[in-house]
């Protein structure tokens, strides 16, 4: 862990453009991806995840923020479930959630490019609706108190928070604007011409979203 303070992590100079090519952080995203589009096949009623694991460990929000350390996802071992006490992980959104129920799942990319899965629990579905349509969208920077890292019900790792409070929302002034939806580079000025919503900093990341990440099944 690092001994930065609150809020605080040690990264590297830039995120690695060799992360994109990383198997698992593109299955990831074409899981995810695929999952929003079979929602849109379907009733707003229906789940796509149908059940979860009860949690080993509990998580909550610390009592006070002074002494928090910063940490990362590379420093934080997805093989045990552990919740990281004392620690702050903070990032970005990557991709929005496609349902509410039994949990809120995002992408979430940290300060050094890494991507996890993240499961938001215990939000009753009609403030979690809204949550995912206005707060929890792309490019959003918070902050993940306490964060638990564990192994989900398929096996594999994913930050899990059952106290909503436990994650500080950064505000406009510190989301990534024009988000890259490959890179997570700020300020993308390419526009997907088809759904005119995914932007893209070079036509190098809109070929990978594309191709490799799947942007073409939530294309409409």
């Amino acid at each position: 862990m690092s001994d930065a303070g609150p809020g605080e992590s040690s990264i590297s100079a830039g995120k690695p453009k060799s992360r994109l090519s990383d198997p698992r952080r593109l299955d990831m995203i074409q899981w995810h991806r695929k999952s929003i589009a079979e929602k849109c096949k379907f009733s707003s009623g229906c789940k796509l995840i149908t059940s979860t694991t009860k949690p080993r460990l509990d998580q909550n929000s610390p009592a006070s923020l002074i002494g928090l350390k910063g940490t990362t996802l590379r420093e934080m071992n997805p093989a045990k479930d552990y919740v990281y006490q004392g620690y702050v992980l903070s990032g970005i959104i990557f991709e929005q959630s496609p349902v509410v129920e039994p949990s809120i799942w995002l992408l979430f990319e940290d300060d050094n490019g890494d991507l996890e899965r993240l499961f938001i629990y215990n939000i009753p579905a009609s403030e979690g609706w809204q949550l995912i349509k206005d707060t929890y969208i792309y490019g959003t920077k918070i902050s993940i108190l306490n964060p638990y890292m564990r192994m989900a019900a398929d096996n594999k790792p994913a930050i899990r928070v059952d106290d909503a409070s436990s994650i500080i929302l950064h505000g406009n002034a510190h989301s990534v604007k024009d988000m890259c939806r490959c890179c997570s580079e700020p300020n993308a000025s390419r526009v997907c011409g088809k759904c005119g919503s995914a932007h893209y900093c070079s036509k190098e990341c809109q070929t990978i979203d594309w191709k490799q990440c799947g942007h073409k099944l939530i294309c409409t």
